[in-house]
């Protein structure tokens, strides 16, 4: 008995009928459709492991037969098999369906190839999922939660390339913990891990969906703030601060104060100034933020920054 559920689409006047019945007597769990739409409509959530088209009757630049063809191409879209004596008509599809079967067939070897196909397509599932885990932890901070310093650099020349291209801002905070060295001395390595976890959950609470915020150092931090002026990079340091700040943590009756020292910039790409400066321009006013005392926020200026550019997302 196959615990896989088949949904078999018995398209046209030359349909064989009792192929259905033949693949029951095999023991698939089956279910028939007799139009494209309603096929579409059957290969949604939850979707079957495969689909047969038995046979092809539209043409192959039908907008359904696209529309399935596309649904099956998808992660966790089915199998797709297509019993047609005339495979080549599918060309343009043919990357995205699984097999193709002769009509005159017999079931056992129909039977062979759908088992091959859904174990092929489970197997590229897994391979794909396992891929997208191994990317996400090579560029996530596992204390934190937060991206890494490979991945924060990546998206920098991804997001910069995009404001270039859009004449749209690029703000950018550098972030410091202030004496946390004397926090993780004090205190021991895991309360400073929780202080760094909790820090890195009100960085994600206090952004919106489309910034990026990573822990590029042992106490270091940066944001990308894509589409934001120098006010606006402004605000939102000032709100992470005071969030960071407002932090309680506690150990055996102890509390420990946890700030956060800032830098912020904005770069205009219609100024003459480069990213690279924007970038370097961020990290010195972090410097001087802590020179003058910690637990504040200072920015940096282009000389070129104009009024519109500090209220606005672009020049």
């Amino acid at each position: 008995m196959h615990t896989f559920r088949i949904l078999l689409a018995l398209h046209g006047d030359q349909a064989p009928d009792d192929l259905a019945t033949e693949l029951r007597a095999r023991g698939w769990i089956l279910s028939v459709t007799r139009n494209l739409a309603d096929t579409w409509t059957a290969t949604g959530v939850p979707a079957p492991d495969a689909v047969l088209l038995a046979p092809l009757s539209s043409e192959p630049d039908d907008p359904e037969l696209a529309s399935l063809v596309q649904r099956a191409a998808e992660s966790d879209g089915p199998a797709l098999l297509v019993l047609t004596d005339q495979p080549a008509r599918l060309e343009a599809h043919a990357d995205q369906i699984d097999d193709f079967l002769a009509p005159d067939d017999a079931v056992d070897i129909i039977s062979r190839r759908l088992r091959f196909s859904i174990a092929r397509k489970r197997s590229l599932v897994r391979l794909r999922r396992d891929t997208e885990s191994l990317r996400a932890a090579s560029t996530t901070d596992y204390k934190t939660g937060l991206r890494n310093d490979r991945y924060f650099e990546e998206r920098c020349r991804i997001d910069a390339a995009r404001a270039a291209r859009d004449g749209r801002c690029l703000g950018l905070l550098m972030i410091d913990l202030d004496k946390f060295r004397r926090v993780n001395k004090e205190f021991g390595h895991p309360f400073a891990d929780q202080v760094l976890g909790q820090v890195g959950e009100a960085l994600l609470e206090s952004l919106r969906p489309f910034d990026t915020a990573a822990r590029v150092g042992g106490d270091e931090f940066a944001v990308l703030l894509p589409d934001a002026g120098l006010r606006d990079v402004q605000r939102i340091a000032e709100r992470l601060r005071a969030r960071i700040e407002a932090l309680s943590f506690e150990q055996d009756g102890r509390k420990a104060q946890i700030t956060v020292t800032v830098g912020a910039a904005s770069w205009d790409p219609m100024s003459d100034e480069s990213f690279q400066d924007t970038l370097r321009g961020a990290d010195h006013a972090l410097m001087s933020a802590k020179s003058n005392g910690r637990n504040q926020v200072v920015s940096h200026q282009s000389p070129h920054d104009s009024e519109d550019a500090l209220e606005a997302g672009h020049a």
